[in-house]
């Protein structure tokens, strides 16, 4: 599979995974693919984009490997590396939004 299409595989499951909204919350922007040869071996290509989430704000690796399952890197991306600051593996697709929330922008319940 060509890493764009991986790509935009990626982000319509997330988009299956969590209302619009949501999404729209974290400030999501500059969506880019990223290509097999560039992330770890045993996978076939990611998404990239960057978050202004009210927790975190920084860059979201979402890559596909090859059991059919995501691994999401949510760190900073400074020259080519990726600073982790949160790790999931394993991530089957309805699962993708709602750990990226919340990683990024959900607050638990205020209490008064």
């Amino acid at each position: 599979m060509e890493s764009k299409q991986v790509a935009r595989t990626i982000l319509n499951q997330l988009h299956q995974s969590v209302p619009a909204p949501v999404i729209w919350s974290w400030g999501a922007s500059a969506y880019r693919f990223v290509k097999a040869e560039q992330i770890l071996p045993n996978h076939l290509g990611g998404l990239l984009f960057y978050v202004r989430g009210h927790k975190f704000k920084g860059q979201v690796l979402i890559t596909l490997s090859f059991d059919d399952t995501y691994l999401i890197t949510i760190g900073h991306l400074r020259k080519g590396k990726i600073s982790v600051k949160y790790r999931f593996d394993g991530v089957h697709f309805d699962q993708l939004g709602g750990l990226i929330d919340e990683a990024i922008e959900r607050q638990p319940e205020y209490q008064y």
